[in-house]
C-alpha cells in the first residue's frame, strides 16, 4: 500500500499543492460596467497611422479603405476602485480581425500605467452578436481607465461599441475595519489548513469555491448533468494570478456569470502556476459546464490560469493539470490515453446544429473541440501553443497515475432526486466504490454538510455506517437518513468520515457535491424529442416526459391548473417568442408521478439562433422557472424557408448590355427572408446557353429592401448584364441566402425564360484594383507592389497581340497635379475573361523628391486607351515617399531558447526574440529565416523557413515563434538566425552579426515513413488490402505487437469516420534504418462514397507516431 503512494508522488513530484494563504476577501464583488456606443465618433480621437502621422478629423472617421486608423478614448472614471478590468466590443461584421486592443490605467487620472494589450479570448465570443471579450486582467488598483484600439482596416465605423468590466475582487472600495475582518478570517483558515494539509498523501488536493471566494449570490445557472465521457483543457487568456489567485478567479466568474451572462463561471475546475486546483462550476461530478461550444454536455473543462500562446507552464502547473484529469477519471472509470465514442454537435453554415459522433482523445485541447461543420481546427486557438505542445506528456502521465492506483480513493454516487420537500425525511441510497489500492474499513461513516449560498447550513448531516471494508474495486450501499431542510437552493456535500473526521481533511480525497433544492413546487425533464434543426414557421408535436419531483400535486382543473408551455428565445437579441397556448395536464400529477406530455410547437418566423425553452406554469399565476426550476431547454438552429415565385418579362437586350429588369418576387413560405442579417437573402440570376449550359452562374445580387414576409411579394429592379455575344440564352432569375444556398438548389423553381441578346458586342470597359501597400517608398526606387486585378469589362483583357492590356499608374502630387503620367508598366501574365482575376507583381518607380503624393493605379490597352479615360475610376493610394538616404540594416536576435539537439527531419518550434536596429520600419518584405552549416562549416541549408517581421518598428522588440526544419541527417550543425528583405538582401550581407547555436542533430525515437499506393477501390460494406512500405527514421526499435500499423478514416468533408482503425501487426522487429511491407487491412465504409485513409504507427498504449510530428500516409479509398 504504501510503496503504491510513493510511486504515485514519483510519477508527480508537484503531487501536493504548495500552501497558499487563504482568500482575504468577502467575496463580494463590486462592479460597474461602462458602455460606450460608436466610441470612434463620439468618445475619443483618431489618428491615421502614416509616416507622417497624419490626423483624421472626424468627418473622415467612417471612410474605409484608408490605412491602419488608431483610436484613442477619453479617460474613463469607473466611480469606483478596481483591481481587475475586462473590455469587450461589437465589431461590424467581418472586421473581427482588424482589431487589437490595449488598455492603462491610473489611480489619479493623472499617472498612468503603460499600455498593456488585452487579446480576445475565443471561448467568450458572443459570435451571434459578434461581440468579443478580453480579460479581465488584473491591474494595481485604480480608478480610471483609458483603451486605444488599432483598426487595421482602416474603418472606423467598424467599432460599434465597446464596454468596459471594472471589478473590484479585493474589498478595495471596503472600509478598513472590513479588510482587517476578513484578513483575521483568512488567517484563521490558515490555521486549520495546516492541520489538513499535514495529511497523508495520496490525492491532489481540491480547493473549493468557498476557498476562492465565490459570491454565490451571483450563481444563478440552475445545475444540470450528464455523465462526463471527456476532459478539454484550456487556458483563460487573463493574468496568471500573480500572488493572489483567488482574486483572479473571482474576477473570471463576475465576468462569466454577469458580463457575459452565464450565470457561473464556465469551467469545471481551474489550476494555477504554484500546482493549485480550484473548484469551478457549482454542482459536483457532472454538472454541465459552459466551455466548450458543441463539447459542454458529457466533458469537464479544466483552465489553466494564464495565457500560455507562446509561454510554457510551470511544472507546478502541468502537474496540477495532470493530477486532476487523473483523479476524476480514476473516479469516473475513464483512460486518460483512450479515445471513447462520443457525440458532441456542430454548426452548419445555415445555422443549424447536427449531431456528430466520432471517437476523439479522451484528453483533448479546446482547439481540437471543433463546432463548425466540416471545418478541422482553426476555431480557437486555446489552449495555447504552450501547453498544447505537452498534451501528449499529460495523457501519459494521467494514465500512468491511474494504471498504477491511489492510497486512498473513494468514490461516493448518491440516489438523491433534484428536489424535495422542505421537512420530510427521506432515505437516501449512497453507493460507495473504492477506486484506491487500500480497503475502506468497516465502520466508516458517510455523512452529509448542506451548504446555502456557499454557507454551511448543516454541518453535520445523519450518518450511516458501512457494516463491512470494501475491497479495492469493490462497492458497497447504504442508507442515510436526509430531513429535507427549509425552501431554498443546496448544495448536498458527501463524504466519508472516521471517528468524526471528513475523509476530505484526512486523505484530502474529494468530497461529492450535488445540487438540490428545498421546494413545494419542482419539475425534472426526462426526455423529450426537441431537434436541433427547425425551418422557419415549421410545425412539428414534440412529445416530453417530465416528473413531478416537488411536493405539490400539479392540478389539472381547478384555479390556476398547470400546463405545458414553450418560449422560443433569440441567442442574438435575447428577445423572447412565447407559444400561443398551453397544454393541460390529462389528470392530476402527484409527487413522485410522471406525465408524458404532446405538444405542438411552431418555429419562429425568422431564421436565426434560439433556445427553445419548454416549461410548465401555474395558468394566471407563475411559470416554474420564476421558481428557480429549470425549464427543459434546447439549443436550436431556424433556417430559411425555401419557398418562392417569381413574376417577370423577357426584356430585349443587346451583348454587353446593362439592363433594369422588374422582377416581382413572392414568398411562398411559412418564414421570413431576411436581408440584414450574416445570412442575407439576395436575388441573382444565371446565364445559360439554348441548350442549358451555363455562361454566367453567379449573375449580380439584386437586393430585397426590408425583410419579406411569408406570403409576402415585394418588387425589385434586377440589373441584368447579357452575355458578351449575341444569340439565344435562358435567363433564370434565383433568390440565394448569402453563405448558405441558392433557392433553385433547395427545390425552388427559378424565374426562366428564354432572351434573345442581339449582337454584335460592343467593348465596355471595367476593372478592380486591390493593391497591398507599397513597401520602403524611398525616393527615385523601385519597387514591386502584390495587386489583384479583376476584369469587370465585357470583353477579355489579351496579355499579348496588337492591343494588349497592360498595368501601370500615374504619379500626382496632394493637390491632384500630375507628377508623372506614363508610369512603368506590368504584363498580364495571361488572357483575364469577364469576371476574371490576375495577381501580378506590379513595378514601380517611386517619385525622384520626397513628398505625399497619390498613386494611381489605372490599365491601358495598348494603342488603344487609358482605362480612365473610358470612364474607369482610378484606385488612387497616399504614399509618404521618404528622402533616398542609405538604408542600415541591423537588427538583434536572441537566441537563447534554441534547444541543443532535434530531431532529424522534424520541424521544430523555437522562441525568439527580435529587436529592429535598422533605420526604418520593416514591413511585409522583412522576415526572419536561418541558415543550417555542418561541422566543416559549409552551407547546408540557406533559405530557411521564414517567419514574418511585418510591423516591427524601429527600436521595437518582438517575441515570435521560429519553425525550424532540422536536416534530415545525423551529426553536428550550426544554426545561424539571419534577417532577409526579400528580393533585396540579407541583413547579414549588410553586417548584421548573427547569432550562432551549436546543434545536435540526432535521430528522433519516433521517425517513419510510408509508401503507399495514392488510390485504392472497394465494395462498401467489405475489406481491402493495402501494401504498405514502411521505413523506420528513428531510433527505436519497432517490436511487433508493441508496435502495430493501423489507420485513421475520413469523410470527403474530412470529418473522422474511424479514429482507431483496425491493427495490421508488423512481421517481427523493425530495427532504425529497416524497410519492410506490411499488407493493411481497410474495413471499406458500408455507404458507398470516397474517402481518405491515413496510415498511422501506433506504439499500443503511448502514442501514435503522428501525435510525434511524424506525417502519416495517406490514401484515397473509393467504396462502391
Amino acid at each position: 500500500m504504501l510503496l503504491a503512494a510513493l510511486f504515485v508522488l514519483m510519477l508527480f513530484p508537484r503531487a501536493s499543492a504548495p500552501a497558499v494563504a487563504s482568500q482575504r476577501a468577502s467575496g463580494e464583488i463590486v462592479a460597474r460596467e461602462v458602455v460606450q456606443h460608436d466610441p470612434a465618433r463620439t468618445a475619443g480621437g483618431l489618428t491615421v497611422r502614416t509616416e507622417s502621422g497624419t490626423e483624421l478629423g472626424l468627418k473622415d472617421a467612417g471612410a474605409t479603405g484608408g490605412g491602419t486608423l488608431l483610436f484613442t478614448s477619453d479617460p474613463v472614471d469607473a466611480g469606483q476602485a478596481f483591481d481587475h478590468l475586462g473590455v469587450h466590443w461589437i465589431a461590424a461584421l467581418g472586421s473581427e480581425d482588424t482589431f487589437y486592443v490595449e488598455v492603462r490605467t491610473s489611480r489619479d487620472g493623472a499617472s498612468w500605467s503603460e499600455w498593456a494589450v488585452f487579446t480576445a479570448d475565443e471561448d467568450m465570443a458572443d459570435h451571434d452578436r459578434n461581440e468579443w471579450f478580453a480579460g479581465p486582467y488584473a491591474v494595481p488598483a485604480a480608478r480610471f481607465a483609458q483603451y486605444r484600439i488599432w483598426l487595421t482596416g482602416g474603418d472606423a465605423g467598424a467599432l460599434e461599441q465597446v464596454a468596459l468590466s471594472f471589478m473590484d475582487v479585493s474589498d478595495l472600495n471596503a472600509g478598513p475595519i472590513a479588510r482587517l475582518v476578513n484578513d483575521l478570517h483568512g488567517a484563521l483558515s490558515d490555521f486549520g489548513r495546516s492541520y489538513a494539509e499535514a495529511a497523508p498523501a495520496g490525492a491532489s488536493a481540491i480547493r473549493s469555491r468557498q476557498d476562492w471566494a465565490a459570491d454565490e449570490n451571483l450563481m444563478l445557472w440552475a445545475p444540470k448533468y450528464q455523465p462526463v465521457q471527456k476532459a478539454i483543457i484550456h487556458h483563460t487568456v487573463t493574468d496568471d494570478g500573480g500572488t493572489n489567485p483567488a482574486a483572479s478567479i473571482r474576477s473570471i466568474y463576475y465576468y462569466h456569470a454577469v458580463t457575459r451572462g452565464w450565470g457561473d463561471i464556465g469551467y469545471n475546475y481551474i489550476v494555477d502556476k504554484f500546482g493549485n486546483i480550484w473548484t469551478g462550476r457549482q454542482g459536483g461530478d457532472g454538472v454541465i459546464g459552459g466551455h466548450a461550444y458543441g463539447w459542454n454536455n458529457g466533458t469537464i473543462g479544466v483552465a489553466a490560469l494564464g495565457d500560455y500562446s507562446v509561454n510554457a507552464p510551470t511544472g507546478q502547473l502541468q502537474g496540477a493539470l495532470e493530477n486532476i484529469i487523473a483523479l476524476k477519471f480514476k473516479q469516473l472509470g475513464l483512460q486518460p490515453y483512450g479515445n471513447d465514442v462520443f457525440t458532441h454537435q456542430e454548426q452548419g453554415p445555415n445555422g443549424q446544429w447536427v449531431n456528430v459522433t466520432s471517437s476523439p482523445p479522451n484528453i483533448q485541447g479546446h482547439r481540437n473541440a471543433n463546432y463548425i461543420l466540416s471545418r478541422e481546427g482553426g476555431q480557437t486557438a486555446c489552449p495555447g501553443n504552450g501547453i498544447y505542445n505537452m498534451l501528449d506528456g499529460i495523457r501519459r502521465l494521467a494514465q500512468a497515475a491511474v494504471d498504477n492506483g491511489y492510497t486512498t480513493l473513494p468514490y461516493v454516487e448518491p440516489q438523491l432526486g433534484k428536489a424535495g420537500v422542505p421537512g420530510t425525511p427521506i432515505p437516501v441510497s449512497v453507493s460507495v466504490t473504492n477506486r484506491g489500492v487500500t480497503s475502506i474499513p468497516a465502520g466508516t461513516a458517510v455523512s452529509y454538510k448542506l451548504l446555502s449560498k456557499g454557507a454551511v447550513s448543516v454541518s453535520q448531516g445523519a450518518a450511516a455506517q458501512l457494516q463491512s471494508a470494501i475491497a479495492p474495486g469493490a462497492s458497497a450501499s447504504v442508507n442515510v437518513p436526509l430531513t429535507i431542510p427549509v425552501m431554498g437552493t443546496y448544495i448536498v456535500r458527501w463524504d466519508l468520515q472516521s471517528n468524526g473526521m471528513w475523509w476530505n481533511d484526512l486523505y484530502r480525497t474529494p468530497y461529492r457535491d450535488v445540487a438540490f433544492r428545498a421546494a413545494d413546487w419542482g419539475a425534472d425533464w426526462v426526455t423529450d424529442n426537441v431537434p436541433l434543426s427547425w425551418t422557419a414557421g415549421e410545425i412539428r408535436t414534440i412529445t416530453v416526459t417530465v416528473l413531478n419531483d416537488g411536493g405539490r400535486t400539479w392540478n389539472a382543473t381547478g384555479a390556476g391548473p398547470v400546463k405545458l408551455g414553450y418560449k422560443w428565445v433569440s441567442d442574438a437579441t435575447g428577445n423572447t417568442f412565447p407559444g400561443p397556448s398551453l397544454v393541460p395536464l390529462p389528470a392530476d400529477v402527484a409527487p413522485g408521478q410522471q406525465v408524458r406530455l404532446p405538444i405542438v410547437v411552431t418555429a419562429p418566423q425568422y431564421p436565426t439562433n434560439y433556445t427553445l425553452y419548454l416549461d410548465l406554469y401555474k395558468e394566471n399565476e407563475f411559470a416554474f422557472a420564476d421558481k428557480g426550476i429549470a425549464p427543459d431547454d434546447t439549443p436550436t438552429g431556424v433556417s430559411v424557408d425555401f419557398k418562392a415565385g417569381y413574376q417577370w418579362s423577357a426584356p430585349a437586350l443587346t451583348a454587353g448590355q446593362t439592363a433594369t429588369v422588374p422582377v416581382t418576387i413572392t414568398n411562398l413560405g411559412r418564414g421570413i427572408f431576411p436581408v440584414t442579417n450574416s445570412f442575407p437573402v439576395n436575388l441573382g440570376y444565371h446565364w445559360l446557353s439554348a441548350s442549358g449550359q451555363t455562361v454566367v452562374w453567379d449573375g449580380a445580387r439584386t437586393k430585397l429592401g426590408a425583410d419579406l414576409g411569408p406570403q409576402q411579394s415585394v418588387s425589385v429592379n434586377a440589373q441584368v448584364t447579357a452575355p458578351p455575344t449575341g444569340g439565344n440564352y435562358q435567363l433564370r432569375f434565383d433568390l440565394v441566402q448569402e453563405g448558405v444556398a441558392w433557392f433553385s438548389t433547395k427545390g425552388v423553381t427559378p424565374g426562366n425564360a428564354m432572351v434573345t441578346v442581339a449582337g454584335p458586342v460592343l467593348p465596355a470597359f471595367g476593372a478592380a484594383y486591390a493593391p497591398g501597400a507599397p513597401s520602403l517608398p524611398v525616393a527615385g526606387t523601385p519597387a514591386s507592389v502584390p495587386i489583384t486585378l479583376t476584369n469587370t469589362s465585357n470583353f477579355t483583357w489579351s496579355a499579348a497581340g496588337m492591343n494588349p492590356v497592360t498595368l501601370s499608374y500615374h504619379w500626382a502630387d496632394t493637390g491632384g497635379r500630375t507628377v508623372v503620367w506614363d508610369g512603368a508598366r506590368t504584363k498580364l501574365l495571361a488572357d483575364v475573361p469577364p469576371q476574371g482575376t490576375a495577381q501580378l507583381a506590379a513595378n514601380i518607380v517611386f517619385p525622384s523628391k520626397a513628398g505625399t503624393y497619390l498613386l494611381r493605379w489605372d490599365l491601358v490597352q495598348e494603342g488603344v486607351s487609358w482605362f480612365s479615360g473610358k470612364g474607369v475610376a482610378t484606385l488612387d493610394q497616399t504614399v509618404s515617399v521618404t528622402p533616398n538616404v542609405p538604408l542600415f540594416y541591423g537588427g538583434s536576435i536572441d537566441a537563447s531558447g534554441t534547444p541543443a539537439a532535434m530531431g532529424t527531419g522534424m520541424t521544430v518550434s523555437v522562441p525568439l526574440k527580435v529587436q529592429n536596429l535598422s533605420n526604418f520600419d520593416f514591413d511585409s518584405s522583412i522576415n526572419l529565416s536561418y541558415h543550417w552549416y555542418d561541422a566543416s562549416g559549409a552551407s547546408v541549408v540557406w533559405d530557411g523557413v521564414r517567419t514574418s517581421l511585418a510591423g516591427l518598428r524601429q527600436g521595437e522588440v518582438r517575441a515570435v515563434s521560429v519553425q525550424v526544419a532540422v536536416p534530415a541527417t545525423v551529426g553536428g550543425y550550426t544554426l545561424r538566425y539571419d534577417v532577409v528583405r526579400e528580393g533585396v538582401a540579407w541583413f547579414s550581407s549588410k553586417g548584421m552579426q548573427l547569432p550562432s547555436r551549436s546543434v545536435a542533430v540526432q535521430l528522433p525515437p519516433y521517425g517513419a515513413t510510408y509508401a503507399v499506393q495514392s488510390a485504392v477501390t472497394g465494395q462498401a460494406g467489405t475489406s481491402v488490402t493495402v501494401p504498405v512500405t514502411l521505413t523506420n527514421n528513428g531510433s527505436l526499435a519497432w517490436q511487433g505487437g508493441l508496435f502495430n500499423l493501423a489507420y485513421h478514416l475520413y469523410s470527403p468533408s474530412g470529418a473522422v469516420v474511424v479514429w482507431d482503425g483496425a491493427r495490421s501487426p508488423l512481421p517481427g522487429l523493425v530495427s532504425p534504418g529497416q524497410s519492410i511491407v506490411v499488407n493493411a487491412m481497410v474495413a471499406v465504409p458500408a455507404t458507398a462514397g470516397t474517402y481518405t485513409v491515413r496510415f498511422d504507427l501506433v506504439q499500443e498504449g503511448t502514442t501514435w507516431f503522428s501525435s510525434q510530428g511524424v506525417a502519416q500516409g495517406t490514401v484515397t479509398l473509393a467504396a462502391q
